[in-house]
């Protein structure tokens, strides 16, 4: 830990005495965590159940993004994506930095994502990270998109993410053709995974099961021995598992899967070359994965309990998106899709003396994590958070009807498509973009394609989130106008926020440097000449 580390748990510990100890914060995403699936298996996820039966258990929960690109940035940084691009930008204060400037020390623990390393904006703040993707384990301030070493391995897993897709400029010139055309899509789109997985799984280099176990192993390695050597009160850590997503990581023991048939399906998962068959198959190699993501859950917080430290500690579970196995035809997690299996994600929160355990029902957003977190902590919410704190629902705080005004908010999720898995462009620079917005029963989905110069063409969806039921929005016209209205307000007020909020910071960066030019000696100065 590096001085200024020091000097902020000094300062805590001073503010502290005569007063309680000071919270921990440990946030666990799990990636691709599919709520009603988790829900439905909880009998078999012992760990899980024990902490939802000590949680408020927020039971409709949803995503601020349908994909892990559009739905941390809110998870994380408290803002919405659009207007930003994909990541944290550098204007944005996100909740670890916030906490740090509350005398918190900081800690982040990827297990594998390219897309919340440091090269994305997260955890470059931070004191310690720990990521596959990582510049290094920092205590050291990084670069927001500096490189690793050009003969690293990670340069090497950057370079084959960033490589271009066979033909992409003639696709591209070409897609005013084929892209209203659902058959010439289907037909490409099975070409390309049918080459991909001959690729993968005839050639042996697709996933593997047994790697991918022994990559987990040492995740869980690194993680036992930040809680046991690093964690140093008040500690916000945020830790973020991938074992529910594509490739999923069955158990070593006890899985209905051989190794070669795990291997076999993950190959045609990671290439999209599925079919209902496959994708229940699939279906059921996930729900193994859960007890894996179930297990880590129990080390957590048994490392923790080990150390005195689970008493003292807010634990957060929740997920950043879902995973569809076909049930409305469309396999991953796809932007376009946007469906509530997607984008209803788990919530739990358990926190010693502060929430009450029970089953809450008012519809939150995974944009409200950031705000609730300082809230219950006594930190000052900036006015860059776009969510709202839940402290009083989760502490049944103030007036009877706390909740009234959750209740009758819109809640947006956005998404756009990139034009490659490590773009950052804001998603008025997409040709597709896809919103959506909940208030009181109904659900619309507003989906933007742009066709030709200056030629927006807008596609309607409305149902019943409640109920799951299509609806008709030509037999609804007034309500699928007022939620028309709201996604064109939401994107112009957000767009406000983040230019004004850009701004700010770019004068803030102007005094920084003209202080730090005022401090500079006069022999500084000489010897520069």
């Amino acid at each position: 830990m590096n001085e200024n580390g020091h000097e902020r748990r000094d300062l805590a510990n001073s503010e502290s005495q005569g007063s309680e100890t000071r919270l921990n914060v440990v946030l666990i995403t799990l990636d691709a965590g599919r709520y009603d699936l988790l829900v439905e298996n909880l009998d078999s996820l012992p760990n899980l159940r024990a902490l939802a039966e000590r949680s408020a258990w927020f039971e409709n929960a949803f995503s601020a993004g349908p994909v892990t690109t559009f739905a941390f940035p809110a998870i994380i940084g408290g803002v919405y994506p659009y207007h930003w691009g994909a990541g944290i930008d550098q204007s944005v204060q996100a909740v670890d930095e916030v906490l740090k400037g509350s005398g918190y020390n900081t800690g982040f623990i990827i297990e594998w994502n390219p897309l919340l390393s440091q090269r994305f904006g997260y955890g470059v703040r931070a004191d310690f990270q720990l990521c596959k993707f990582a510049l290094a384990e920092s205590g050291v301030p990084q670069p927001t998109g500096a490189e690793p070493t050009k003969d690293s391995r990670e340069a090497g897993a950057w370079r084959f993410m960033e490589r271009p897709y066979p033909l992409v400029g003639i696709v591209r010139k070409l897609r005013p053709l084929w892209e209203r055309n659902q058959t010439a899509r289907a037909v490409g789109g099975y070409g390309l995974s049918v080459s991909q997985f001959l690729r993968l799984y005839a050639k042996r280099t697709g996933p593997s099961v047994d790697k991918s176990r022994h990559d987990h192993h040492l995740f869980r390695q690194n993680l036992r021995g930040f809680i046991n050597d690093r964690f140093e009160s008040p500690q916000f850590l945020w830790v973020h598992t991938t074992v529910n997503h594509l490739p999923y990581v069955t158990p070593s023991s006890g899985s209905a899967f051989s190794a070669r048939r795990a291997n076999y399906l993950n190959a045609r998962g990671v290439s999209k070359f599925v079919n209902y068959g496959v994708c229940q198959q699939l279906k059921r190699l996930y729900v193994e994965s859960l007890k894996v993501a179930d297990d880590l859950v129990g080390e957590i917080l048994g490392a923790l309990a080990a150390r005195g430290l689970l008493d003292s500690s807010i634990i957060i579970v929740t997920s950043d998106h879902g995973e569809e196995f076909m049930e409305e035809g469309t396999f991953f997690h796809d932007v376009e899709s946007s469906s509530d299996i997607l984008l209803h994600v788990p919530l739990m929160l358990s926190g010693p003396r502060l929430v009450k355990a029970r089953h809450i029902q008012v519809p939150v957003s995974s944009i409200d994590i950031p705000p609730t977190i300082c809230d219950l902590l006594g930190v000052g919410v900036p006015e860059s958070f776009r969510g709202i704190s839940l402290k009083p629902i989760l502490c049944e705080t103030g007036r009877p009807d706390a909740g009234q005004h959750l209740r009758s908010r819109p809640l947006f999720s956005e998404g756009w498509v990139l034009k490659s898995t490590l773009d950052r462009i804001p998603g008025h620079k997409s040709h597709k973009r896809v919103f959506t917005v909940r208030k009181g029963s109904y659900k619309l989905k507003v989906t933007e394609v742009e066709r030709g110069k200056g030629t927006i063409h807008e596609r309607l969806e409305l149902s019943d989130w409640i109920s799951g039921r299509r609806l008709d929005p030509g037999s609804h016209r007034e309500v699928v106008e007022e939620l028309r209205h709201l996604v064109r307000q939401h994107v112009y007020e957000e767009g406000v926020v983040a230019r004004n909020l850009k701004r700010k910071s770019e004068r803030q960066h102007v005094k920084d440097a003209l202080a730090k030019a005022k401090r500079r000696s006069p022999d500084a100065d000489r010897k520069g000449v």
